[in-house]
């Protein structure tokens, strides 16, 4: 349930439908191909994930060009790696350990 209507800074960092950046806002990026399917994102910083079709590879990217500023080799990769490494931030209880701290892949 988005809280915030609109796709400003603070409005895209909330949830949102999978057509809002593949059929929406394509335009609006840099670097973006055809085969990009874009499945979510960071609220740190808005920054994008995205899987290539042509190669099936998960790319991290920042939120407005499409060039990989990081990959895993397949979603089920970056699934179990982004699950270990965002649980390694909380506690048992859900609490960030480390607000300052980023919470993005790289």
């Amino acid at each position: 349930m988005r809280k915030i209507a609109g796709r400003t800074l603070e409005s895209a960092r909330q949830p949102y439908a999978l057509k809002t950046p593949n059929k929406d806002e394509r335009w609006c990026m840099e670097n973006v191909k055809d085969s990009y399917f874009f499945i979510g994102s960071y609220k740190w910083d808005g920054s994008h994930i995205y899987i290539d079709k042509a190669t099936e590879k998960v790319h991290f990217c920042a939120p407005d060009d499409a060039t990989p500023l990081f990959t895993w080799n397949s979603l089920e990769d970056m699934l179990i790696s982004e699950l270990t490494r965002l649980y390694s931030l909380f506690t048992e209880d859900g609490h960030r350990i480390n607000k300052a701290k980023s919470t993005l892949p790289i």
